[in-house]
């Protein structure tokens, strides 16, 4: 028995069936042919179609494995996988610099069965197509770190196994439509910031219970934090910082237990830091500066033993720093800076810190003496343009030292 394998790819199908049909009856030789499927056909045509649609340096180097006379089936091209059937299950081209085109001549309808797909790092540019809503089956999409503009597409509504969604640091505009959330429940990871966002953040996004991960960061969106934010239970990292945002911190964002990284910095949010924020005992990251915020630093913040990061600066804050904040025994970053109402002295207990590597104390009103302390990680201290008096305590020696505009 002969058996002839191969793709064939100078045959069209109809040919291929004409020739098993001519040798059917000779009793001489008998052929098996195995036939590409049409589905096979039309995966391979398509990654060709869209490569040929890109830059000539994309073309002739980076995929020049994309080739059906050196490499028959595209599971073997580069950045390709496919499933035991040989249908395409993975493109990944995230460490091939640099591609350079768009995504309309990528027919996403000819892979039933992509589950990835990663073209990070790219000069991807152009709209995201609206048929890209045709991979029912896919989990994981990245497509950050390219040029991307116009808006997000509605059709990525119908993604509804999708579990990862990236699109940062592109040229993407308009307001995040809320009919994208009601098919993602099974989404544990939105990732969209330095984009060109704009509008409310949608109530909508709440839905998406299984989140985990949210970054909207770096974007123009206004409004108020919803409070369905406190649907996610899961959520371990939350970042809306250098929005502008406006209103107050809600008290509803108690219910992240799980959270380890919160960061509403470079907003315009007012009001009081809610005392519930005490309940994030995971917390290791916070950061609310250059906002609005005023009243006192509450003393709930002790509960955060596995904090690393505290940035309070640039708002209104008034009061005396707490003493429960020496109880954050993990704490390497402390900056108070730039409140102009904290007052007081600097307590003792701030000595209490062992892991403290920098300290901002500065443009304040802090009065009375700097007090001596054993602090050995400490690398830099700011307490310049407060009232404090008195002598540079000797331990400080080796720690970059910033006191001026003080009473001496």
């Amino acid at each position: 028995m002969v058996m002839a394998s191969s793709f064939l790819p100078s045959l069209d199908l109809e040919t291929v069936v004409c020739m098993i049909l001519l040798v059917w009856g000779s009793s001489s030789v008998s052929v098996v042919v195995a036939l590409p499927s049409l589905s096979f056909q039309q995966e391979a045509q398509s990654l060709l179609n869209w490569k040929a649609s890109l830059s000539e340096d994309s073309q002739s180097y980076l995929l020049l494995s994309w080739n059906i006379t050196t490499h028959s089936s595209p599971c073997e091209w580069r950045g390709i996988c496919c499933n035991e059937a040989g249908s395409i299950t993975n493109i990944s081209l995230a460490n091939y610099y640099y591609l350079e085109g768009t995504l309309d001549r990528l027919n996403f309808s000819s892979f039933p069965n992509l589950v990835h797909l990663d073209l990070r790092s790219q000069i991807l540019k152009g709209n995201i197509p609206e048929n890209i809503g045709a991979l029912s089956k896919l989990v994981y999409l990245d497509l950050s770190y390219n040029q991307f503009d116009g808006t997000l597409p509605l059709s990525l509504a119908n993604l509804t196994q999708i579990s990862q969604f990236r699109m940062s640091r592109n040229l993407l505009t308009g307001e995040i439509d809320p009919k994208l959330f009601g098919n993602w429940s099974k989404l544990t990871h939105l990732d969209l910031p330095y984009n060109q966002f704009t509008g409310n953040i949608p109530c909508e996004v709440g839905m998406l219970t299984n989140l985990n991960y949210l970054d909207l960061s770096r974007n123009n969106l206004s409004g108020s934090i919803p409070n369905q934010l406190a649907n996610f239970s899961a959520l371990q990292h939350l970042d809306l910082s250098r929005n502008k945002l406006s209103g107050s911190i809600p008290n509803q964002l108690a219910n992240f237990s799980a959270l380890q990284h919160l960061d509403l910095s470079r907003n315009k949010l007012s009001g009081s830091i809610p005392n519930q924020l005490a309940n994030f005992s995971a917390l290791q990251h916070l950061h609310l500066s250059r906002n609005k915020l005023s009243g006192s630093i509450p003393n709930q913040l002790a509960n955060f033993s596995a904090l690393q990061h505290l940035h309070l600066s640039r708002n209104k804050l008034s009061g005396s720093i707490p003493n429960q904040l020496a109880n954050c025994s993990a704490l390497q970053y402390l900056d108070l800076s730039r409140n102009n109402y904290l007052t007081g002295g600097i307590p003792l207990q701030i000595g209490y810190l062992k892991a403290l590597k920098c300290l901002d104390f500065s443009h304040n009103k802090l009065s009375g003496t700097i007090p001596s302390h054993s602090l050995y990680n400490l690398l830099f201290m700011d307490l310049s343009y407060n009232d404090l008096e008195g002598l540079v305590p000797n331990d400080l020696v080796g720690t970059v030292l910033q006191i001026d505009h003080n009473k001496g």
